[in-house]
């Protein structure tokens, strides 16, 4: 049996319905991306904001040639560039936060795996994953990034609680679209690139957070062929099979290890305000 992929042929199509917002909840604040958001909800259950299908023809030498024991996906790998939370107290004298969860110790793993592991290290389960209508095979992803940030913290230095003033979260993506044959051996096709950056600040009206900028992006890349040429991302594409950890676990783990260490070069509780904290930030 010989199949083989003409690799001319793939292409990815991304439909992007992202549009970067906030969401004031009773304790939290969400930053999400519009399109399949759910307040209601957990934050897990969330649709997706913008999905791809990527496509590419394979050749059978023999009639009786099958994709038994192939599998195609997409593989997505993720980097933290900047995760931090800025916290004011009601008066200068009430002090500020600094949260740093894209820094060591806090961020064990930069850039990693981003997917789950019940299906790892693909982005969608098995079954479902691709179609074959010979003599095109189709694969399929989705992804709705979502952060959330608790609307309050305790300054350790000042004894006083301090007010969310301001969120950046900004990461890069990396999806690639591969087929894996029997024997192991993995053909990545094309990827694509996108983008993501929240940067959003606030003010405090009668005991509410309400958004006075916002600076947020979302941008996605065309097509690219093969994998990308980072050294570091390369790396985790040669073996993405091994057990390891996975980006959401490690943001998340970041958040509330920087959010709880104290004083570490995660945590920076400050006697006084940011020099950029506006004159009536709490009213």
């Amino acid at each position: 049996m010989t199949v083989s992929i003409n690799t001319a042929s793939a292409k990815i199509t991304v439909t992007n319905n992202a549009v970067p917002r906030v969401f004031i909840g009773e304790r939290s604040v969400f930053c999400h991306l519009t399109h399949g958001f759910h307040s209601g909800r957990d934050l897990q259950q969330n649709d997706s904001a913008f999905s791809a299908i990527g496509r590419v023809h394979v050749l059978f030498s023999r009639a009786t040639d099958t994709l038994d024991g192939w599998e195609f996906g997409f593989v997505q790998l993720a980097r933290a560039n900047d995760i931090s939370f800025y916290y004011a107290g009601r008066k200068r004298d009430r002090g500020s936060i600094v949260i740093r969860a894209h820094r060591l110790p806090a961020m064990t793993h930069n850039p990693v795996l981003d997917g789950h592991r019940e299906h790892s290290p693909w982005t969608t389960p098995q079954l479902g994953r691709f179609t074959p209508a010979l003599p095109r095979v189709s694969t399929w992803t989705h992804d709705h990034p979502t952060v959330m940030v608790g609307r309050t913290l305790s300054n350790s230095t000042t004894n006083r609680k301090n007010y969310l003033f301001r969120i950046v979260d900004s990461r890069d993506f990396w999806t690639v679209f591969r087929a894996l044959s029997p024997a192991r051996i993995v053909t990545d096709l094309a990827h694509y690139r996108f983008r993501l950056r929240h940067d959003v600040t606030f003010a405090w009206r009668d005991n509410d957070p309400v958004v006075t900028s916002m600076n947020s992006t979302f941008y996605i890349s065309e097509q690219m062929t093969g994998a990308p040429s980072e050294a570091r991302l390369q790396a985790l594409l040669a073996d993405p099979y091994s057990p390891g950890p996975h980006f959401n676990d490690v943001v998340t783990g970041a958040i509330l290890a920087s959010r709880d260490s104290g004083q570490t070069p995660n945590r920076t509780d400050n006697a006084a305000w940011f020099a950029n904290v506006p004159r009536g930030f709490y009213q």
